[in-house]
């Protein structure tokens, strides 16, 4: 970490886990601003910012500034969200909010939590059903050619809402159909919190503990950001304490192989963000190692893989070829989504769909003007993000698309 990393995580212990802010005699406050936006975090530390005794005005302003627009989007999110849920209990339908004001509540302020998606939870058809309703409220559908299995997505008033007929990610199709089924069954008693007036339903904490250590295990190759492992830290700060470990949370990530990785994401927390280690002894024994690659890893890639720039989505890609076996069954399972549109018009062509997935990656190779050297430094960053994340506990998850 350089010392830019380390004011930013200063910035972070104070905002999200009242810690004193430590600060070195010189900080240069405009590589910090964009750090902590490249992770999407920037707005987290405002109040810390605009705290700082002496600090010139013009610093403040820039944090202000973004936290405004960060707040302007929040409310227009919350009130679309709220409007596109009523519309959908209206119809008979009740979905889960899966992430963003799901994630918020565990903040000591949610406002300043950056939103982006509206992910909502209607198994199966429902989903299908959820779409047909909103189009005829009019809102617009997106990316239709696609046909993703997983989710279909809408745009309203510049604010995209992802239907979910299924969640996990996990390539173990038994393990994720057993998640997909407990949030099935937890949309028989969702819960109600309000942000600033904005009431929205939501899973109990044990499935949302789920839903957020799905989400990172899956964006892990891709490129996880700091704005992600925060959504767990302030979540294992409000709940997971060594009761609610041992008797609840355990026995599931057990269940699920996701054990290890809960581990190294809160050990994490308390050695770097703040979050607190008293009655939180179910992570202590961590190796610090694990916890210092995850965090040099996050670093490196930004929000989503942000700072990697293009070359990201050829890591990604690559990412997904571990071997003759799981590379055959990630092309396969990309080719499908694809060219959804096409093998539902020509069955035949579904045996050959890692042969189109094959041909589409040499088009876009060729597009993107990748050369072989580029190709070669992006096969050997993917090998080493799958090394790191067997060593963090990383669980083999389906494989992005582009």
């Amino acid at each position: 970490m350089n010392e830019n990393h380390n004011v930013m995580l200063s910035l972070i212990k104070a905002s999200l886990f009242q810690k004193p802010l430590e600060l070195p005699e010189t900080v240069d406050w405009q590589a910090v601003f964009h750090e902590m936006k490249a992770h999407t975090i920037s707005a987290l530390a405002v109040e810390a910012v605009c705290g700082i005794e002496g600090l010139d005005e013009s610093v403040k302003a820039l944090w202000v500034n973004h936290a405004q627009k960060n707040l302007h989007r929040y409310y227009r999110i919350l009130h679309e969200q709220q409007v596109a849920i009523r519309i959908l209990e209206n119809a008979g339908l009740h979905p889960a909010v899966l992430k963003g004001a799901s994630a918020a509540r565990y903040y000591p302020n949610p406002v300043y939590r950056a939103m982006g998606d509206v992910d909502l939870f209607l198994p199966g058809e429902r989903a299908i059903q959820a779409v047909s309703i909103l189009k005829d409220h009019g809102y617009q559908g997106k990316h239709e050619n696609i046909q993703n299995p997983r989710h279909r997505t809408v745009e309203k008033n510049s604010v995209i809402f992802e239907l979910h007929a299924s969640f996990s990610m996990l390539a173990d199709e038994e393990k994720a159909q057993a998640l997909d089924c407990m949030l099935h069954e937890g949309l028989k008693a969702l819960r109600f919190h309000e942000i600033s007036g904005y009431p929205f339903p939501c899973f109990s904490d044990l499935l949302y503990g789920l839903v957020c250590l799905d989400h990172i295990n899956h964006h892990m190759l891709s490129g996880i950001g700091l704005r992600q492992i925060l959504d767990w830290a302030v979540f294992a700060d409000r709940v997971l304490d060594d009761a609610f470990w041992t008797n609840e949370f355990q026995p599931l990530v057990q269940k699920f192989g996701y054990e290890k990785f809960a581990k190294v994401l809160t050990r994490t927390g308390q050695l770097y963000f703040g979050l607190q280690t008293e009655g939180r002894s179910w992570c202590s024994q961590v190796d610090r190692a694990d916890c210092d690659q995850l965090l040099a890893f996050v670093l490196e890639s930004g929000n989503f893989g942000r700072k990697q720039g293009k070359k990201s989505s050829a890591i990604t890609v690559l990412s997904g070829f571990k071997g003759v076996k799981s590379t055959f069954q990630s092309l396969q399972k990309n080719g499908c989504v694809n060219f959804a549109g096409a093998i539902e018009k020509f069955p035949f062509l579904k045996p050959f769909a890692w042969l189109l997935r094959l041909v589409r990656l040499a088009v876009l190779t060729v597009r993107r003007r990748l050369n072989p050297s580029a190709i070669w430094a992006s096969y050997k960053e993917s090998r080493r993000r799958i090394e790191l994340c067997r060593a963090v506990g990383v669980i083999d998850a389906k494989p992005d698309d582009d």
